[in-house]
């Protein structure tokens, strides 16, 4: 999942219920606890489903029947011109993110949610036989 921060339309605090509930990880850097302070971070709220925070890139950290699979939230900053709603069309790093996230789950079975890159960049990350 793609977060943008700050999205006006679902804000941290919404979007970290969902993260809860999904059970997913936070990969990479975030960025709510600086941006909003008054607000809770969706660091501080992990815990209440076991998630963990992760480096990028990230793979695999979840299995279902024998499957890995990849279960994480990533957070963006918005762009300045559009509010982080629309993240996921903003930066060329979270447009690369998704498309190689559908790629890898095409191509290796399992989405992997790459580190940088730009929105034309191959998709070059490696998929080990053992999740990190």
């Amino acid at each position: 999942m793609i977060q943008g921060i700050v999205d006006r339309y679902i804000m941290p605090p919404m979007a970290n219920a969902m993260t809860i509930a999904m059970g997913l990880d936070v990969a990479g850097p975030t960025y709510d606890a600086e941006d909003l302070p008054d607000l809770p971070s969706v660091d501080s709220v992990l815990g209440y489903s076991g998630a963990s925070a992760l480096d990028l890139p990230a793979w695999g950290n979840e299995e279902d029947d024998g499957k890995d699979l990849t279960a994480v939230v990533v957070q963006h900053r918005e762009d300045g011109v559009e509010g982080g709603h629309e993240v996921a069309y903003q930066k060329p790093i979270a447009r690369w993110q998704v498309r190689c996230f559908l790629q890898t789950l095409v191509e290796e079975g399992v989405g992997v949610v790459g580190r940088s890159g730009q929105a034309d960049d191959p998709c070059d990350l490696p998929v080990e036989a053992e999740a990190p």
